[in-house]
């Protein structure tokens, strides 16, 4: 399936970090536009970069990991 354009889209970049046979899910906190106290992944927009560099970024940044810690094991397309 084909996927529509819109002038308002945005690209967003989401991970799942696994680490001993589980899985870090986050709550969203109350200041963010979307999905206020919502649980879900490490997530971010995709600026002017490379998906991968983008989702790397936001690891650190939530995570505090850096990026030699870090296995990519699955990219997903929309």
């Amino acid at each position: 399936m084909a996927r529509k354009e819109t002038k308002n889209r945005v690209d967003i970049i989401t991970v799942f970090l696994e680490h001993d046979k589980k899985i870090l899910i986050l709550k969203r906190s109350q200041k963010v536009k979307t999905m206020k106290t919502k649980w879900g992944g490490i997530s971010g927009y995709i600026e002017q970069e490379e998906p991968v560099k983008r989702a790397l970024k936001e690891i650190a940044e939530e995570t505090g990991l850096k990026n030699e810690s870090v296995t990519l094991l699955r990219i997903g397309e929309p």
